[in-house]
């Protein structure tokens, strides 16, 4: 995973739930449209199996 274009490892364990928000951000134009816009997202991953020799 990349976080502020850094690379971020973490071990996670079996059941472990992760929850990060992302938000975009912009302005589009086409043709003579123009539109600001921002999108707010949240996600949840649950780690439900650890592989034990990968990590």
């Amino acid at each position: 995973m990349e976080i502020n274009e850094e690379d971020y490892f973490r071990r996670y364990k079996e059941g472990e739930t992760f929850v990060y928000d992302l938000t975009a951000e912009g302005h589009s134009k086409a043709m003579v449209i123009d539109s600001d816009f921002k999108m707010v997202s949240r996600h949840e991953l649950t780690f439900l199996e650890v592989d034990k020799e990968q990590q």
